[in-house]
């Protein structure tokens, strides 16, 4: 189960922090990142990378600017291959519910997974 914490900070930029993810399939050699695109502004972040953990902590924040953060979020967990990443899930997060100023913490839920259920 990943968490993320969602808060809008001031005029023009919503704050997205990435809290952890938990049962990533690969067991004690799991790694993993996340991959978070707005629909808003087409910026693109990527996390770092955790390694040998199937229950990685992210801890990092990620600011989206704009003025008009009306969207969604999109969230991917890749777990690292040789030629290509394998998507483990992702969740979409709606922006337009989210009061300006007001911190709000929640969880998702993962779609697209293809070998064990994970949140985010």
């Amino acid at each position: 189960m990943a968490e993320k914490a969602k808060k809008v900070v001031g005029t023009g930029t919503l704050s997205v922090t990435v809290i952890s993810a938990s049962n990533i399939y690969g067991g004690a050699k799991a790694e993993s990142y996340v991959v978070l695109t707005s629909s808003f502004n087409k910026q693109r972040f990527k996390s770092k990378m955790i390694k040998k953990n199937p229950n990685p902590s992210f801890a990092q924040e990620f600011n989206f600017f704009t003025s008009s953060p009306d969207g969604i979020v999109t969230v991917e967990l890749f777990a690292p291959k040789f030629m290509k990443d394998d998507l483990i899930g992702k969740c979409i997060i709606p922006t337009a519910s989210l009061a300006s100023g007001v911190p709000e913490e929640k969880s998702y839920d993962l779609t697209n997974e293809p070998k064990k259920k994970n949140r985010c």
